[in-house]
């Protein structure tokens, strides 16, 4: 009962020997590229600037974005930088974080040593005097608060830190829930995770208490119902957010109709009511996107759809999880490709390694580096790149070998 988001080279101890040489050759690059620049440094920078950049590390590597012929069009000149979101990309320029639009033009100045991308049309930085604000898509200041924020905005909430306690702002500044939990979590636009003591309880988004439980930990991957954990067990929550009496030893969030019980060391698809739907006989069974389950039996994994029927036998070195319709699948170590929402292999094991798809389109390596592919499994992007991440806006972060 896993949840990836991402397909990662570290996800995987089984991807030994690929990822070690891979990473070993990436880690031991940037380290003989790193390195100060004095020039970075000049006498007009306070205390706090020079402090930062002696000990700046300076990558050998600059990154830009390509867009989907391949093509640089936003010069390989940022010493980091993030993915498009809602227009403007967050970019780190000779050591200072600013914006770009997607043609690559300047929109906020790079005058920040920390930054986020814009979520609910904010963005939380800091300043190279210390001073940590939220900004508009124009660069300027929203609003001025005098604790710590901790988080940027999610769904209309940004969480802040006063003395030990936590509370959280909405868009314009004001504070929505008082300080006063040990830890807060937004969980979607209706609800937060607060924990006060050695319990947790569900809030409102202005503080208020959605029912009386008091719970250990509460499970949610953006389909309700939630499913909490008290005193060891596991239960559902009815949609009047009650506890429905029906317990067992682990619920796997929902995904959808369905959820993955256990109990007893026996798996169990349940419904939206904790009513057991059938028992699944297999060793590990895992959520594997989209409507799916995987199953492992005899050291190989197997799929089933979303009622538990076998799709697939367990043949599979390893199964990742369903994105834009396509599942990573390993024939070994060093075989990967896609199958589809039958189970059926669409894409053949063919390359070293693969990531999941990301807006219609998969990252990819080869012997000559990173690259795409589109959902037929056609190259879309020649695999040319030192690295590479997925689209957003219709462009990609890149970095060049040279």
């Amino acid at each position: 009962m896993q949840d990836s988001e991402y397909w990662h080279l570290s996800d995987f101890n089984q991807l030994r020997m690929i990822r070690r040489l891979f990473y070993l050759f990436v880690v031991m690059t940037f380290l003989l590229g790193c390195k100060n620049d004095p020039s970075y440094l000049s006498p007009e920078m306070n205390e706090f600037e020079k402090a930062y950049f002696e000990d700046y590390d300076i990558p050998e590597k600059k990154w830009g974005y390509i867009n989907h012929s391949g093509e640089m069009v936003i010069d390989n000149i940022y010493d980091d930088c993030r993915d498009f979101m809602d227009g403007l990309a967050l970019v780190n320029l000779n050591g200072k974080w600013g914006y770009i639009n997607t043609s690559g033009n300047t929109i906020i100045p790079h005058q920040f040593v920390e930054a986020s991308s814009f979520s609910d049309g904010l963005a939380l930085v800091k300043d190279f005097n210390g001073d940590q604000y939220f900004i508009d898509k124009e660069g300027n200041q929203q609003f001025e608060f005098s604790g710590t924020i901790v988080q940027e905005f999610q769904f209309g909430l940004s969480i802040f830190q006063e003395g030990t306690m936590y509370g959280a702002l909405d868009t314009k500044g004001e504070i929505s829930i008082q300080p006063k939990f040990s830890k807060l979590k937004v969980l979607n636009k209706d609800h937060v995770v607060a924990k006060s003591g050695e319990k947790s309880v569900l809030l409102n988004h202005q503080g208020v208490k959605i029912n009386k439980l008091n719970f250990d930990k509460i499970y949610y991957e953006g389909k309700l119902p939630y499913v909490i954990k008290d005193d060891s067990k596991y239960y559902v929550l009815n949609q009047d957010f009650l506890k429905i009496e029906i317990q067992f030893d682990k619920i796997e969030a929902f995904h959808g109709d369905f959820s993955l019980a256990k109990d007893d060391n026996k798996y169990f698809l349940i419904g939206k009511n904790a009513e057991t739907i059938k028992e699944l006989k297999y060793n590990q069974i895992e959520y594997a996107g989209e409507g799916h389950w995987k199953y492992k039996m005899n050291d190989k994994w197997g799929l089933l759809d979303e009622n538990g029927n076998i799709l697939t036998a367990p043949i599979y070195y390893l199964l990742n999880r369903y994105k834009d319709g396509l599942l990573v699948f390993g024939e070994n170590e060093d075989s990967w490709g896609y199958l589809n929402a039958n189970g059926e292999i669409s894409i053949a094991a063919e390359y070293p390694l693969v990531w999941d798809y990301h807006n219609g389109y998969a990252r990819v390596i080869t012997r000559s580096g990173f690259g795409f592919i589109d959902n037929t499994g056609k190259i879309h992007v020649k695999a040319k790149y030192f690295e590479l991440r997925d689209f957003n806006d219709g462009l990609a972060r890149a970095q060049l070998f040279r």
